[in-house]
Formats: C-alpha cells, structure tokens, sequence
C-alpha cells in the first residue's frame, strides 16, 4: 500500500515543484493538490500516436526512443527475457538518474504497451521504496526525473512505409548474398576471415545476416527523420538489453561533440566489433 501511494503522489506532481521537494512531502497535500498544472510523470498516456502526433513536453527534455514489439507467435521464455531486459534498463536509467527530464518515445503496439507500462509502474516502486525507505541507493547526486511516456503505433511504419522496409531488408539483410569492393583488407577479413584477395577489386558475401535479423524492428529506425516532429533536434535510439551506468544527459551531451569525423570512427569501429 505504501509503495502505491508514493508512486499516486509522484504520478501528479507539479512540474515546477522540485522533486526533491515533492518526494520530501509525500504526507502533505502540496504536490497532489497542484492546479492548473501539467503533470511531471505520465505513466498512461491513452492510445498509440503517430509518429506526427508526438508532442513537446519541454525543451529541457532529452527524447530516447525505444522499440518494444512482440512478434507475432513469440514464445514465452523470450517474453520473459524480453520482460526481464526491459526491467533492467527502466532500472539503470532512474537509478542513475541526477534528474534529466526524459520524453521516452516508444515504437510499440496495443499488446507490448500494457507490459511496458506494468514494467515501468513496477520500475518506479522500487527505485522509490530504495531510495526513500530503504535508502540503498548510492548515487548521491540522486533526484527522480519528470519524465513523459508517448507510444508510437509500429504498424504505421510498417503501413505506410511496406516498400521501404522491405527494400532494406533486400539489402541489408539479404539471403541470396551481394558484392562489396575490395577496399580495406582488414575490414573484409573481418567480414569473412582470412581469404586470398590477390588480384581481387570486389568480394562477393553471403549469409551474413541470421533470419532474426530480417524483420522490420530493425529498420524501422531509418525512417524517424521522415515522420517524427521538427521541434525533436536530437534523439537517442537505444536496445533494451543495455544498462546505463551515469545520468541519461551525460550521453545527451555527446551530440554537442559529435562531427563527420567522429560519425565515420564509429562506423569503422562498429565493423571492426
């Protein structure tokens, strides 16, 4: 019962009270009874948006984006892990938090939604059953973030964009094999091992991709820039089975650092891993 009511009085606290503030006077009626307010957590927002329909809760807000779809058929021990990953990573990111405002924009579906939302309730129990009865958490700089849950309908992708996801899938994903140049020795031996290139201006490749792979949550990332509104300038795209070890923010920050250089270096680096 305790651990409801303290997620009830997160849920309408005001923006413009602290929430060092608000979670400090959970006995009070300070943050419930807060007028003409926009609330600083909105755990179930309704029904899935389109991408168009997102909206702005602030410019103080960093926008992270993840995909939680179940697949058609998908068997119950991978629900589970599915179900486990994501608990995880709600964890690291609140328990690490130092209070960046975060507007999670999640690419899912009616179904997947439910889970999400139980997960993200269960999420914020604990951390403030740790932190303000148990006081084990150890991040001393510490505070609960605003934060505003928007769910994005997967299927309008997978609708209106049929043939562009199926054209990456032909050729990023692709079963019958494809053709590269011979450019850099080191890159194709990772590719494909160690193999006599003597005389040799392209490699022919197969069966690089597992059938996993070739589905559209994989590349429905690629067309964000052609829906999601202008006001979002930066967004990070993240997997679940992650885990964050400092404030959400810090890697918010690296945009700010980021050039061709640094973009090219990390596409290098992700071939070479």
């Amino acid at each position: 019962m305790i651990r409801k009511s303290i997620i009830l009085m997160i849920i309408f606290c005001h923006k413009t009270i602290s929430n060092e503030k608000c979670l400090e006077s959970l006995q009070s009626n300070e943050c419930m009874n807060a007028s003409n307010s926009t609330t600083g957590v909105l755990l179930d927002p309704g029904g899935l948006l389109e991408p168009g329909q997102v909206t702005n809760p602030g410019n103080d807000f960093v926008h992270v984006s993840f995909i939680y779809h179940l697949l058609p058929g998908i068997d119950q021990n991978t629900i589970t892990k599915l179900e486990t990953q994501l608990r995880r990573f709600l964890y690291s990111i609140f328990v690490e938090s130092t209070g960046t405002p975060i507007n999670f924009i999640i690419i899912s579906d009616l179904h997947s939604k439910i889970t999400v939302n139980r997960v993200f309730k269960e999420v914020i129990g604990i951390i403030l059953s740790e932190h303000l009865i148990k006081h084990k958490n150890k991040n001393k700089d510490w505070k609960f973030p605003r934060f505003k849950l928007q769910y994005v309908a997967i299927q309008y992708f997978q609708t209106n964009y049929r043939r562009e996801l199926d054209m990456f899938k032909s050729i990023l994903c692709s079963s019958e094999g494809f053709e590269i140049p011979v450019i850099d020795e080191e890159i194709i031996y990772e590719l494909v091992g160690q193999v006599d290139l003597t005389g040799l201006d392209k490699i022919r490749l197969q069966n690089l991709c597992p059938a996993k792979y070739n589905v559209d949550i994989f590349y429905i990332q690629f067309l964000y820039h052609l829906e999601f509104p202008n006001f979002i300038k930066q967004l990070i795209l993240l997997d679940i089975d992650l885990r964050f070890r400092s404030d959400v923010g810090m890697l918010n920050d690296l945009f700010d650092i980021m050039n061709r250089q640094v973009l090219e270096l990390l596409v290098v680096k992700s071939l070479n891993n």
